[in-house]
This record gives structure tokens, C-alpha cells and sequence, in this order.
């Protein structure tokens, strides 16, 4: 199943695309955003929030539009 009819032709296309469809379900969205982690600051490339739950859930999501595996210091950098 296709939900865009365009592929991302870069990654900020990418990052544009996955918040739009965030968007559109209802959730709100910050498309490139600096956030606190543990660590520091961390620009986000869709940080999300889902003020619609009991829990008011957040997701950040990192956009991959690489042709390699995303790396290990990239992943750690998002632990509590």
C-alpha cells in the first residue's frame, strides 16, 4: 500500500512526509526540533505528541534516508 503518491527525493522531503501523515491522523508534530535528552540537546526530525491518549504519548522520530544501517551512537543517544 502506497500512502504518498511521490517518493522523497531527499531526506528533509522524508521528514516532511512523515509529519505531514502524523498531522493528518490528528497528532501534533514539530518537524526538526531541538529537545533535552540525558545526554544534551538533540535536534529531532519529527518529534510527535498524542495529546488524545490517557498517556499523552510522544514519539521522536529519527528519518533514515541512508543506504547503511543507522549507527549505535545515534540509537544511545535517545536513552532515558
Amino acid at each position: 500500500m502506497q500512502i504518498f503518491n511521490s517518493k522523497p527525493s531527499t531526506w528533509q522531503d522524508l521528514q516532511d512526509m512523515v509529519g505531514q501523515l502524523f498531522t493528518e491522523v490528528g497528532y501534533t508534530v514539530k518537524v526538526s526540533t531541538v529537545i533535552d535528552l540525558v545526554r544534551g540537546q538533540k535536534e529531532i526530525d519529527v518529534y510527535v505528541h498524542d495529546h488524545t491518549s490517557e498517556y499523552g504519548t510522544t514519539f521522536l522520530i529519527e528519518c533514515k534516508f541512508w543506504n547503511k544501517p543507522v549507527n549505535q551512537e545515534t540509537i544511545i543517544s535517545f536513552s532515558h
